[in-house]
């Protein structure tokens, strides 16, 4: 960033070392209080119940999705992004040694539950290795597109039936224009999400 820290965060790391106080490492998985707030949120602002030992809090979305890849795949998996999506979703995968399988969007920049069920045909028809995962955000950067929860849903409901995993990025949910559809998490179609 191009500022300092806020006053009052300042003062608050002041005040920390002047009290003596160990300062030392947080938990792995994040401070309980703040998962349990966020599982609050989902609750809040999805009506889905996320179960705090689900929640993992990183220091960016960097570390967390390399937290999350490696936990999901292997070397030599294969897992779907969209042509036009964060490039750190790829550099990340690569560096893991998976195969990254580019899909084309539509028009409109939108992965569709269509245009995935035809790459997953196609890939078997061709004898290729199946897909592990699907890596999307909505809304979508850099092309900002959003997709409706009926949209999300439909995604979700291939990616269950074909053993494929979502790993849906939500990072950008509530920063969107007022006529945009209503955020949706993957989670209140998936439990595999």
């Amino acid at each position: 960033p191009q500022s300092a820290a806020p006053a009052h965060a300042l003062a608050a790391v002041n005040d920390a070392i002047a009290s003596g106080d160990r300062l030392g490492y947080t938990p792995a998985q994040g401070e309980r209080p703040l998962r349990a707030a966020l599982a609050q949120m989902y609750l809040d602002t999805y009506g889905v119940t996320v179960p705090i030992e689900r929640i993992h809090v990183t220091i960016g979305s960097s570390s967390g999705f390399t937290l999350s890849f490696l936990a999901a795949f292997d070397a030599g998996d294969c897992v779907a992004v969209p042509t036009c999506s964060y490039p750190c979703y790829r550099n990340i995968l690569l560096a893991l040694g998976v195969l990254v399988v580019p899909l084309e969007t539509d028009g409109e920049y939108k992965l569709t539950a269509e245009l995935l069920r035809r790459a997953v045909e196609a890939r078997r028809e061709r004898g290729e290795a199946a897909l592990k995962g699907l890596i999307l955000s909505s809304p979508a950067n850099p092309t900002g597109v959003m997709l409706s929860p009926d949209e999300i849903s439909e995604l979700c409901a291939v990616c269950d039936d074909h053993r494929i995993l979502f790993c849906s990025d939500e990072i950008y949910h509530g920063i969107s224009y007022s006529d945009a559809p209503r955020a949706a998490t993957a989670l209140e179609y998936s439990q595999k999400a």
